[in-house]
């Protein structure tokens, strides 16, 4: 039984910064059309948008890296830090 929470744990560590991630740039799509359809541009919601993008493409990256690092699938060069 304990493997399958800490599955489902892992799905939801990845698919709710992926949320984020999607939502940011649906938010960043929304305002460079509104931008290029006339309207002045609003920074503080973009760059909101590009943070929350960032951060969920950060965190999916980091838990991907962290996995393929625990099943020895990075390079030796990358897993060891050098002298």
């Amino acid at each position: 039984m304990k493997p399958v929470i800490e599955r489902i744990l892992a799905i939801l560590i990845v698919c709710i910064p992926g949320l984020f991630a999607v939502y940011g740039w649906k938010w960043m799509r929304n305002l460079l059309h509104d931008f290029f359809a006339g309207k002045p541009f609003a920074w503080l919601p973009f760059l909101g948008s590009l943070l929350l993008f960032l951060t969920g493409i950060a965190v999916i990256g980091s838990f991907i890296y962290y996995r393929d690092k625990k099943r020895h699938r990075i390079q030796k060069e990358r897993r060891e830090p050098s002298s």
